[in-house]
């Protein structure tokens, strides 16, 4: 409701030299979402990943090749970009 306010009655309100909308926008974009993936990728490579795993289609007998990478890219090197992501969106 601030966001769309900000077109019309609260049109003049600013926070930080933006209107609440793009101050919304802001937050949001530079510091929640990347937050949220620091917090979603390693519990998916870590805390998911033993039922994924399990569900995965075993031919031949064991896991296919690519999925210990898959695992590592979720637990660790996902959060250490989106961090890279988070610390340069809060300097813009």
């Amino acid at each position: 409701m601030p966001a769309s306010l900000s077109f019309g009655a609260w049109r003049g309100v600013e926070i930080l030299g933006a209107n609440i909308f793009d101050a919304m926008n802001v937050l949001t974009v530079n510091i929640l979402l990347p937050i949220g993936g620091i917090g979603m990728a390693p519990f998916v490579g870590w805390a998911i990943w033993p039922r994924a795993a399990a569900e995965l289609p075993h031919e031949g007998g064991g896991m296919p090749r690519w999925a210990p990478l898959w695992r590592l890219l979720c637990a660790v090197v996902a959060p250490a970009l989106i961090l890279v992501i988070l610390i340069s969106g809060l300097w813009v």
